[in-house]
C-alpha cells in the first residue's frame, strides 16, 4: 500500500464519504461494527466510526446521497478492514465495534441505545430533541416551523425515530455508567435542540451536569445556544461543566443570517453573533482561556471566511472546532455541494498555525475530532496537529497549489 497520510484520507472521507461493501453492510454493520445512526442535527453524529493509522479517528458519511460518487470503499479481506480508492487498497482501518450496552435496557425498560450513543470516544446524549427554531415550543401541537431553523439541520426530522425525544437524568446516569464500565468512552457530551430563550436550556443542562459530576465525576462537555443573560452562563459554570460550546456555525454575517435565520433573529437580535460574542467573552473572562468552544461548519462559506472565524474565536481565548458540513437527506440543504478536500487542507493548515502557534487555544482529543478538520495527537499532555506536506497531498491526488 502507498504511504497515504491518514489525516488527508480523513479529510477526503469527510468530504466524499465511504461506500460500504455490500457483504459488510449486510453481515457486520449493526452486529459486529457499530452502525451509523441518523440523530440530532446529523452533522456530527451519523457516520461510520473508524480508526485510521496513527490513531486518527474518523466518522465518515455512508448513507447520504453524495456518497454514491465516492471513490472510497470499505472492504474486508480475511481479518482486515481495508479502504480502497477506485479499487486500489490504500489503508487498513479499524471500524468501531458495536458497544455491548446497545443491547441493554434502562431500569424503566427503555433501550439504552435510544438514550446515548458512542461517537468516537465520547458518549453523546441529546437530552431533548425538540428545538425552539423548528417551532416545537410554539404552541401545544409542536408543529414544525420550517424556514426558522438552521437550513442544514435535521433534528426536526428525527424526533422519536432512533432515540427518545426527551431523556431523564436517571436514564442518562444509567447509560453513562454502563458505557464507562465497558470502557467505550472517555467522557460525556450533552447537546439538544435549542430550548426557548432567555436561558436556552442552561438551567436544564446544569441539572444533568451536576448529576453526572456527583455520581460519576467524569469529564462533561456540552453544546448549547448562548443565553440572553450572563446569569445563565454563571449557572452553567457553577454546575461543574468542563467545556461549554456556543456554536458559531458560520462566520460570514450575511450567510449566517440566511442559513441560521432563527438564531440571527431570536438570539442575536438582528446583529450577527453579537450575543455569541458577548457570552463567550463573559464566560472566558470568568472561567479562563480554553474553557469555551465554538463550532464553525467548513463548506458553508468561503474557506477564507472560515479562517477569519478561527482567528476571531481564538483571539478571545475560545477553542475553534471546525466541523465539516454534511448534505443531509431531506434537509433544506440536501443538494448543497460538499466542501472540497483542498479547502479542508487550507483550513487545517491555518487552524494549526492560529491555534497552536499564535494563541495556544487548542483543547481537543483525537476521538472528539472524528468529524472535525482539526486532527490532534498528544506530545506528552500537549495537543498537537501534525503537518500536512505537499508530498502527502500528491500521494492523495490533491494539487498542492489548490490548497494555498
Amino acid at each position: 500500500m502507498e504511504e497515504y497520510s491518514p489525516i488527508v484520507l480523513k479529510l477526503q472521507l469527510l468530504c466524499q464519504g465511504v461506500r460500504i461493501d455490500p457483504d459488510i453492510d449486510s453481515g457486520a454493520v449493526g452486529k459486529d461494527i457499530k452502525e451509523p445512526l441518523r440523530q440530532r442535527a446529523g452533522v456530527g453524529s451519523g457516520g461510520l466510526d473508524m480508526i485510521l493509522p496513527e490513531k486518527v479517528y474518523c466518522g465518515a458519511p455512508v448513507y447520504e446521497a453524495f456518497v454514491k460518487n465516492s471513490p472510497f470503499t470499505l472492504k474486508k479481506k480475511r481479518f482486515d478492514y481495508i479502504i480502497e480508492k477506485n479499487g486500489r487498497p490504500i489503508q487498513k482501518v479499524a471500524p468501531f465495534p458495536r458497544p455491548a450496552y446497545y443491547k441493554k435496557k434502562c431500569s424503566d425498560g427503555t433501550p439504552m441505545q435510544r438514550i446515548g450513543t458512542i461517537q468516537g470516544d465520547t458518549l453523546g446524549v441529546s437530552i431533548d430533541n425538540r428545538c425552539f427554531f423548528w417551532g416545537h415550543y410554539k404552541g401545544d401541537k409542536m408543529e414544525v416551523y420550517k424556514g426558522n431553523h438552521c437550513k442544514y439541520c435535521a433534528i426536526g426530522l428525527n424526533l422519536d425515530v432512533t432515540e427518545e425525544p426527551r431523556k431523564t437524568i436517571d436514564q442518562v446516569l444509567e447509560v453513562s455508567e454502563e458505557a464507562l464500565k465497558e470502557d467505550v468512552c472517555r467522557h460525556v457530551s450533552l447537546n439538544a435542540g435549542c430550548f426557548p430563550p432567555p436561558d436556552t436550556g442552561h438551567e436544564v443542562y446544569a441539572e444533568f451536569v451536576r448529576a453526572l459530576k456527583d455520581r460519576l465525576d467524569e469529564y462533561v462537555r456540552l453544546s448549547i445556544v448562548p443565553p440572553l443573560e450572563e446569569k445563565y452562563v454563571d449557572i452553567m459554570l457553577d454546575s461543574g461543566c468542563d467545556l461549554t460550546g456556543y456554536n458559531y456555525e458560520i462566520f460570514d454575517p450575511d450567510l449566517y443570517k440566511k442559513i441560521c435565520p432563527g438564531k440571527f433573529r431570536e438570539i442575536d437580535k438582528g446583529v450577527a453573533h453579537q450575543t455569541y460574542d458577548r457570552m463567550l467573552q463573559y464566560g472566558t473572562k470568568r472561567a479562563g482561556k480554553n474553557m469555551f468552544m465554538a463550532n464553525l461548519l467548513a463548506g458553508l462559506e468561503p474557506r477564507e471566511s472560515t479562517v477569519a472565524g478561527i482567528e476571531h474565536l481564538a483571539s478571545m481565548g475560545v477553542v475553534p472546532r471546525i466541523f465539516v458540513f454534511r448534505a443531509l437527506t431531506s434537509t433544506l440543504m440536501e443538494n448543497h455541494p460538499m466542501p472540497k478536500p483542498e479547502d479542508l487542507v487550507y483550513i487545517y493548515r491555518h487552524l494549526k498555525e492560529i491555534c497552536e502557534e499564535k494563541y495556544c487555544v487548542y483543547k481537543g482529543c483525537p476521538g472528539c475530532a472524528r468529524v472535525e478538520v482539526g486532527t490532534v495527537r498528544y506530545l506528552g499532555i500537549v495537543p498537537h496537529m501534525k503537518e500536512i506536506t505537499d508530498d502527502d497531498l500528491m500521494v492523495a491526488g490533491i494539487d498542492p497549489e489548490a490548497t494555498k
